[in-house]
C-alpha cells in the first residue's frame, strides 16, 4: 500500500462539500466541514416534502433552542425505543385524525373532519395533541402539572422548603402553601385583590421571598409548535391587572413573571434558556431537559389513548362528548380480561362486573361480545337482569 497525502484528501472532500479552505493552516477546518455537513443534511431534508411542515418548520424558527429540542433523539441514551417511535410518527403527523384519514389516505372519504370530541375545529394533529377543549382540564392539565412541578420542586429546594427532589416521573404533587419565616410558596392558589377587580388571579404558581424583597410568578403552558410566542404575549397581558395587584401587596418588591413556554413536541425558545439560568443557574439544562421528558410523556399519552379510544365511536349527531363514550370508557378501563359478556343494546350495568371484557361498537350503540367462561360472571349477569338468553350456570358440587 502506497503513501497517501492528506492535504490531497482533504482537498478532494472540501471540493465535494464546495468548500474553499487553506489547508496550509488546518485549524477551524473541523468546524467547517461538520457546518457544511449539517447544511447538506438540512437541505436533503427540506427535499422531503412529505415531512416538510414540522421538522423543516423547526430548522427555520430562529427564536428555537434546536440543540435542547431535538435532546431526546441526540442525548437521552436510555430513551425507550416506542417513545421515539411515537415521536417520529407525530413529526410524521401520521396520526390517525380524522383530517388524516379523509385527506392524507382517502380511507374515509370527503365525510366529517370535525373533531369527534369538541366538534368544533377539524381533527388534526395540531388540535388533538394541544388545541382540543375536551381535554383542556383533563389530559393537557396533567402534562402542563407534570412539567412544572420539576421546576418548582427545584425552587423549593432552594428555599428549603424540601431535603429531596423527586424524579420526574414521580406522581406526587406538590402542596399547596409552603411557608418559612421569610419565604412563602404557593402552588395553583388564587390571589385576592385588594386595589381593583382582577378577573385572572390564578397563576400556576408563585414565591414571594421577603428576605429578598421578590415575587415571582410561574406560568406554564404548553401549546402547538408554532404558538410559542404568541402563548407567551398571550400570558404576559393576561396576567398584566394581576402583576399591578402584586405591586400593591408589597410595595417596594420586585414582581416578575416567568412564562415557562415550551410546546407540546418539547421545543423551546432561547428566551427560556435565559429565564432558567435566572431561575435555577446552572442546573437550567438539567431541569429543562427534565421537563421536555415530562412534557413528551404527556403527548404520547394523548396519542397512544387516541388511537385506542379511535375505535371507540359515539351515534351523537352533534358531535359532543356523550354518556355512551364516558360510560364505555369507564367500564372497560375498569375490567379485567377473564370473558367477554353478552350484553344487550339497551341495558348496561351500574356496576361493572370483573372478570368482563366489553367491547363498543358506535353502529349498534352497545356493549356486545360472547358468553363468559366463568360460572361466576354469568351468575352476575343473571342477578343484574343483563343475561337475556343466556342460560343460568349449574351449581358446582
Amino acid at each position: 500500500m502506497g503513501r497517501r497525502s492528506i492535504l490531497k484528501e482533504a482537498a478532494k472532500c472540501a471540493e465535494k462539500l464546495g468548500l474553499e479552505l487553506d489547508l496550509e493552516h488546518a485549524q477551524g477546518i473541523k468546524k467547517d466541514v461538520g457546518r457544511c455537513q449539517i447544511e447538506k443534511l438540512e437541505d436533503k431534508i427540506r427535499n422531503q416534502r412529505w415531512q416538510w411542515p414540522l421538522v423543516t418548520s423547526r430548522l427555520e424558527d430562529e427564536s428555537l433552542s434546536a440543540d435542547g429540542c431535538f435532546w431526546w433523539l441526540t442525548e437521552w441514551k436510555n430513551c425507550p425505543l416506542h417513545t421515539i417511535a411515537g415521536l417520529v410518527e407525530l413529526y410524521e403527523q401520521l396520526l390517525p385524525t380524522r383530517v388524516y384519514t379523509s385527506q392524507k389516505n382517502h380511507t374515509r372519504g370527503e365525510g366529517e373532519v370535525r373533531c369527534r370530541l369538541c366538534g368544533k375545529a377539524p381533527e388534526s394533529v395540531p388540535h388533538t395533541l394541544s388545541g382540543c377543549s375536551a381535554l383542556a382540564q383533563s389530559m393537557y392539565l396533567s402534562g402542563h402539572d407534570a412539567a412544572l412541578k420539576v421546576l418548582f420542586y427545584e425552587l423549593l429546594c432552594d428555599e428549603g422548603f424540601i431535603d429531596e427532589i423527586p424524579p420526574w416521573y414521580s406522581p406526587d404533587k406538590p402542596k399547596p402553601v409552603y411557608e418559612s419565616e421569610n419565604v412563602k410558596a404557593y402552588w395553583d392558589v388564587p390571589i385576592y385583590a385588594d386595589q381593583q377587580e382582577v378577573r385572572c388571579n390564578r397563576v400556576d404558581a408563585r414565591i414571594v421571598n421577603h428576605m429578598c424583597k421578590r415575587v415571582v410568578t410561574l406560568e406554564m403552558s404548553c401549546p402547538w409548535v408554532n404558538n410559542r410566542t404568541r402563548k407567551d404575549e398571550e400570558k404576559t397581558l393576561k396576567y398584566g391587572p394581576l402583576r399591578w395587584e402584586l405591586r400593591q401587596q408589597f410595595p417596594g418588591y420586585e414582581v416578575k413573571q416567568y412564562n415557562i413556554i415550551m410546546d407540546a413536541l418539547g421545543g423551546w425558545s432561547r428566551e427560556l434558556d435565559v429565564m432558567m439560568r435566572e431561575l435555577v443557574g446552572g442546573r437550567s439544562t438539567d431541569v429543562l431537559r427534565k421537563m421536555q421528558r415530562a412534557v413528551l410523556s404527556g403527548t404520547l399519552n394523548i396519542a397512544r389513548t387516541f388511537k385506542v379510544s379511535g375505535r371507540i365511536r359515539t351515534q351523537s349527531t352533534s358531535f359532543q362528548r356523550d354518556e355512551h363514550w364516558i360510560n364505555v370508557n369507564s367500564f372497560y378501563s375498569e375490567c379485567v380480561a377473564g370473558g367477554q359478556a353478552l350484553i344487550s343494546d339497551k341495558a348496561r350495568p351500574a356496576k361493572p362486573a370483573r372478570g368482563l371484557r366489553g367491547v363498543y361498537e358506535g353502529s349498534t350503540g352497545g356493549l356486545r361480545g360472547v358468553v363468559p367462561n366463568h360460572p361466576r360472571h354469568l351468575a352476575h349477569l343473571h342477578r343484574t337482569g343483563l343475561a337475556a338468553g343466556i342460560p343460568a350456570p349449574m351449581k358446582t358440587l
